[in-house]
């Protein structure tokens, strides 16, 4: 309890160290390259935070997006839908259950000129309906995803051990402290061979960014590599609904955890 007591303490100072965001239960998941597993991450998370809490989750990589592919399912709605003005914002929500909802992206489209204010916007209006907004972003960097990133409390990137992973999430944090990004960037390293592995992928980032752009991250944790999780995505089902006590799904239940205390705590400090 005392050490729980403390991490909120923590974090409390971190986020207080910024400026406040206009919507303190956004967060965006984003990555400085492909291939980082930033969709099985928030998919699985967002199954995890649904036990506790009101969730939604957001796919949105605009002309890629898979997150319906996890789950095995064909949406009948999906963001095209609205970006075509074929449906109003609130009517493409899909309602897994009473506290898991998604807005699925789509594939395939060329969207050129979207409004992305006026998305941002809709975005901000549902979000009073949930606990938390969880928005799966495209890989790499463009402007949409550094505004979209602008838009969140908090940012959670996506990264493996690998170096190519690790400097393409530290071009990231460079460009958000470029344009001023008043939020924490929050670190997840997946497909860790070892928990040591991890934390020095992560050191090696947190050394970087805060001897260069003053940026001081914070490890929301790391996961191990694990054949369940492969499986997991070859068969189209969400590893924590089946395996609950494989490697990784431990690693997401206990970061799942450390996302209710982020929550939790910008709340308190945005009151």
């Amino acid at each position: 309890m005392n050490g729980q007591a403390q991490r909120l303490i923590d974090l409390q100072a971190q986020f207080r160290s910024k400026p406040a965001c206009t919507a303190n239960n956004i967060i965006t998941f984003s990555s400085g390259k492909g291939g980082t597993g930033k969709t099985f991450i928030s998919m699985n998370l967002a199954f995890a935070l649904s036990s506790k809490k009101k969730i939604l989750l957001i796919d949105l990589d605009i002309n890629l997006s898979n997150a319906h592919l996890l789950l095995n399912v064909i949406p009948a709605k999906t963001l095209g839908h609205y970006l075509t003005q074929k449906e109003l914002f609130g009517n493409i929500v899909t309602k897994f259950n009473n506290n898991l909802h998604f807005i699925f992206g789509d594939s395939g489209s060329d969207y050129r000129g979207v409004d992305f204010d006026a998305l941002f916007s809709k975005i901000y209006d549902i979000s009073s309906e949930y606990d938390m907004v969880l928005i799966d972003l495209g890989a790499g960097v463009n402007s949409d995803v550094l505004k979209t990133i602008n838009c969140a409390n908090a940012n959670c990137i996506v990264t493996t051990p690998e170096t190519s992973a690790v400097m393409d999430a530290y071009v990231l944090i460079k460009l958000l402290s470029k344009s001023n990004y008043p939020g924490k960037n929050i670190i997840i390293v997946n497909r860790c061979m070892d928990k040591e592995s991890g934390n020095t992928a992560f050191r090696n980032l947190d050394t970087a960014a805060s001897h260069f752009l003053n940026n001081n991250l914070l490890l929301l944790g790391t996961v191990p590599f694990d054949i369940e999780a492969a499986r997991s995505l070859q068969e189209q089902y969400i590893l924590f609904t089946r395996q609950i006590n494989s490697p990784a799904n431990l690693a997401l239940a206990d970061i799942a955890e450390k996302l209710l205390e982020i929550n939790h705590v910008a709340n308190i400090s945005q009151s």
